[in-house]
């Protein structure tokens, strides 16, 4: 089921899970619909011809009947994301339970879809909120309940929704509520093949993994949620993956292009403060590398925890930005926040800046590098 998009059933509601209008802003409600047809599309423009405005509406209604599950062995929780939850502004949003006026997850509360939570959400009952098990109730049917209490189940609330309250106190068309064998609580997936997804088109870029030899296809860290080494408990969301490696290993780019940010220069020790140490995040210069569904951004790459600020590895980066595929461009360090020598390695296909000007590193700019590495033999190794 990891990384596959499925349409997901309701027994109980004879409908599927959909994202209402399928329009992605972070407050967007879920809801239960049945599978759109053209007749539908007439809600939104007045009109159910063949028109390829009415063709490109309906996609989009489509779009959002389909979820992408996502399973992490180190963390054994699922996150669901909707296929109209991919590009722009508003991109990876995922299935998240309201809070209700307590501050809490309980029976109630409301289903929508949000950005996943950043490092600055530091309550658990944030992070719990969009870690999800799935488990088999009988006859092919699943129920989906939280990881932190498989007691509180999705459920679906009405026939055939187009409820857009997204209140976290009043229940909504899906919420959440104790697992009572309710065929309203039971839920079947069928996988969905046809459609070009956000796996498929990075697949075929050709990006150059950052470091050589066969020992450092060993993973320490994730893209996404990820779990304390001390407690078990879902801690952070990580915006790349960590590959542990000696100190001085060299780091090559992953395709021609454009440094557009380096730091920290030697004598600038404040910016170890944001965590990433010595880095160097680089633009592609090429179409070939365009952000899915949208050709007017090209997709970023950055490199973090260098031994040494980049300008002293190659000091042609200080008068020349523009970059070849599998240049030098840095050295495996433990700058900044890191506890042992590897390399954070980091794809941001949505740049956004924060409050210093730099270009944002975090998750929700981010997209997991294992898109472009499926076939690379890449694993999972030991913490570093």
């Amino acid at each position: 089921m990891d990384g596959k998009i499925f349409t997901i059933y309701n027994k109980g509601t004879n409908n599927y899970l959909s994202v209402a209008d399928s329009y992605d802003y972070e407050k967007q409600n879920i809801i239960v619909h049945n599978t759109y047809t053209l007749s539908d599309v007439a809600t939104y423009t007045g009109s159910s011809s063949l028109s390829p405005k009415n063709l490109n509406v309906l996609e989009n209604l489509k779009a959002g009947q389909q979820f992408r599950m996502r399973y992490s062995t180190q963390r054994q929780t699922y996150t669901i994301a909707p296929i109209s939850s991919m590009n722009g502004s508003v991109k990876s949003r995922i299935l998240n339970v309201k809070l209700n006026s307590n501050g809490i997850l309980a029976t109630g509360c409301n289903v929508n879809i949000a950005a996943p939570f950043d490092d600055a959400d530091t309550t658990n009952e944030i992070k719990n909120a969009q870690c999800f098990d799935v488990i088999p109730c009988g006859y092919g049917y699943y129920r989906i309940s939280l990881k932190s209490n498989s007691n509180l189940t999705l459920t679906a609330n009405a026939g055939n929704g187009a409820d857009s309250n997204n209140s976290s106190t009043a229940i909504g068309n899906v919420y959440v509520s104790t697992y009572q064998n309710d065929n309203k609580q039971k839920w079947s997936f069928t996988e969905q093949t046809s459609a070009e997804t956000i796996e498929s088109y990075y697949a075929t870029m050709n990006i150059r993994y950052p470091l050589d030899g066969v020992a450092h296809k060993a993973i320490s860290s994730d893209y996404g949620l990820r779990q304390s080494t001390s407690n078990g408990v879902v801690s952070s969301n990580h915006g790349g993956i960590d590959i542990p490696a000696s100190k001085g290993t060299l780091v090559r780019c992953a395709f021609d292009g454009v440094v557009v940010e380096v730091g920290p220069e030697a004598t600038d020790d404040n910016e170890y403060n944001d965590g990433k140490g010595n880095y160097i995040i680089i633009e592609a210069s090429s179409n070939d590398y365009n952000i899915y569904n949208n050709n007017s951004k090209k997709l970023h790459v950055v490199y973090m925890h260098l031994d040494e600020c980049p300008y002293a590895t190659n000091p042609q980066l200080r008068d020349n930005p523009n970059v070849n595929q599998g240049d030098i461009v840095g050295k495996v360090g433990k700058t900044g926040n890191s506890t042992g020598y590897h390399l954070h390695f980091g794809i941001i296909d949505d740049v956004q800046y924060n409050g210093s000007g730099k270009i944002s590193t975090a998750a929700q700019c981010a997209i997991d590098p294992m898109y472009f590495f499926d076939d690379y033999g890449l694993y999972s190794g030991s913490t570093n």
